[in-house]
């Protein structure tokens, strides 16, 4: 686990988003790569359409950085509906 030394919450929570942006544009990358190949098709011919790519990070981002403040932090976020 990581320590806070020296951070506020607005540098952690600034980190772990654009982590979390890049983890999620990983995951989706992997995804069509992954789908090429089952198909046997060569990466370099997919047809990659970045809405859909930008849909699925701002889909997943929220996620992907409640794990890591757990993770590298101890940090629980809990989300409280009106």
């Amino acid at each position: 686990m990581m320590k806070i030394k020296n951070k506020n919450w607005v540098q952690i929570q600034k980190e772990t988003s654009t982590l979390a942006k890049w983890m999620a544009l990983y995951e989706a990358i992997n995804y069509c790569a992954d789908k090429a190949d089952e198909r046997k098709i060569p990466f370099n011919k997919v047809n990659l359409k970045p809405l859909e790519i930008m849909k699925y990070i701002s889909s997943t981002e929220d996620g992907i950085q409640k794990k890591l403040l757990k993770i590298n932090y101890d940090i629980d976020i809990y989300y409280v509906e009106n």
